[in-house]
């Protein structure tokens, strides 16, 4: 297993928390499908996966972004863009042959990812719990928040 959800990713709000658990789950299978050489659909496939799943989360934390008016959203979105822009183009050129999956382009994509989550995103997750009124208690208040 190359990545499992652990406390340092945890930003305490549940949804996020557990579609950065689903994508992490994607990062292991694309990894082992690559450290056991599955065929190159089942590559393809969780690829696809990654692009649309990638895609839905960026889109579901800034909407909640903007329903909290989190001032860095302008500067997150940035983020996702250019992260996103990357991982398609990537997926788009392997479909077509002119690129190359392997397991080190896994590894600087989860390092992106592992990075972003535990900065970025913690900092939208603050102001998240705060107006909520649950900045003091994070972990076991953010339960019950529906986001």
């Amino acid at each position: 297993m190359l990545i499992q959800m652990t406390e340092k990713f945890r930003i305490n709000v549940p949804k996020f928390d557990a579609q950065h658990l689903r994508l992490f789950s994607i990062f292991n299978r694309l990894y082992d499908t690559l450290e056991k050489g599955s065929g190159s659909g089942s590559l393809e496939n969780t690829m696809a996966e990654f692009v649309e799943y990638t895609e839905t989360h960026f889109k579901d934390e800034e909407a909640i972004m903007d329903q909290y008016n989190f001032p860095l959203v302008g500067l997150h979105k940035m983020e996702h863009m250019m992260f996103f822009n990357e991982v398609k183009r990537l997926h788009v050129n392997m479909l077509v042959g002119k690129a190359v999956i392997t397991c080190d382009v896994v590894m600087l994509l989860l390092s992106w990812f592992k990075d972003h989550i535990q900065h970025s995103d913690r900092k939208y997750a603050a102001q998240i719990l705060e107006t909520a009124g649950m900045g003091h208690k994070m972990h076991s208040a953010s339960k019950g928040l529906n986001v």
